[in-house]
C-alpha cells in the first residue's frame, strides 16, 4: 500500500469478479477498489475509474465483452482521489463523458489532456476528445426515458468534490471511502456518521448502499454504526 493505493494488481493478470446487484447493475470486483456498471437502453454508466491503468483497461474490455453494441456513454467518478480517479482515463479513452461536480472540473480537464508518451495509455494511443459534463446546486440526473440515475453532490471532510450514485427504482446508494461495508456490517467511525448526517439531508428512499469498498450494507446498519460513533 502506497499513498493510499493497492498495489496487489501490479505484475499479475487482473481479477475480474461480475456480482449482479440488481437487475441491469453490475458490481465488478477483484481488487481492492470496484466499479459498479448500470446498464441502460442503449448504453452504459460507469461508476468509478480507480488505481491506474493497468486495473481499469481491463475492466473496460470486461464492460464491452459483457454488452456488446452499447457503449459506455458515461462514467462518474465518486472523487478526485488517485485510488479512485487514476484508471479513468481508459473510460475516457472510450469515448465516456466524465460527470463530476464543478469543483473537479478544471482536474479532470488537466486528466485528459495530460501526455501519456513513456508508457502511452488507452486515452494517448485513442487521441479521443473528452468531454465532461460539470453540474452543480442539485443532483445530475441520467436517465434512458426508463431507468434513472441520479448522481449528488456530497461534499465532506474528505473531499469536496465527493458525490453519490442514487439508483431510486433499486433504492441503492454508491459511496465511496466513507461506509465501506464488510460482509453486510459497518463499523462505527466519524466518517461513517459525517456521511450518514449528509446523506439523511438529501431525504432519499435508500435500502442499499453499495461500497466501492467492501460490500454492501443497509442505511439502518450504517445509522447504527454512526450512532455507536462517539
Amino acid at each position: 500500500m502506497a499513498g493510499n493505493v493497492s498495489y496487489q494488481d501490479l505484475g499479475r493478470a487482473p481479477s475480474i469478479e461480475w456480482n449482479q446487484l440488481a437487475n441491469g447493475v453490475h458490481k465488478i470486483g477483484g481488487s481492492s477498489h470496484a466499479t459498479i456498471v448500470v446498464e441502460m437502453r442503449d448504453h452504459l454508466i460507469a461508476v468509478e475509474g480507480p488505481l491506474y491503468e493497468a486495473r481499469t483497461a481491463p475492466v473496460v474490455k470486461a464492460i464491452k465483452e459483457r454488452f456488446p453494441g452499447k457503449p459506455i456513454r458515461y462514467v462518474v467518478p465518486t472523487h478526485h482521489h488517485l485510488d479512485h480517479a487514476g484508471g479513468i482515463r481508459a473510460f475516457m479513452a472510450e469515448g465516456a463523458v466524465v460527470v463530476s461536480p464543478f469543483s473537479a472540473r478544471d482536474f479532470y480537464a488537466r486528466v485528459a489532456k495530460a501526455p501519456h508518451t513513456r508508457h502511452p495509455d488507452s486515452l494517448e494511443k485513442a487521441r479521443t476528445p473528452v468531454v465532461i459534463e460539470s453540474f452543480g446546486g442539485g443532483p445530475r440526473v441520467l436517465t434512458d426515458g426508463t431507468r434513472r440515475v441520479e448522481v449528488y453532490p456530497l461534499p465532506t471532510s474528505h473531499a469536496e468534490d465527493l458525490v453519490v450514485v442514487y439508483l431510486p427504482a433499486e433504492k441503492i446508494v454508491i459511496e465511496a471511502d466513507h461506509i465501506s461495508p464488510r460482509n453486510g456490517q459497518v463499523r462505527p467511525a466519524p466518517a461513517v456518521k459525517e456521511f450518514v448526517n449528509a446523506v439523511d439531508k438529501l431525504n432519499l428512499d435508500i435500502a442499499t448502499i453499495v461500497g466501492i469498498h467492501g460490500d454492501s450494507a443497509t442505511l439502518q446498519a450504517a445509522r447504527a454504526a454512526a450512532q455507536s460513533t462517539k
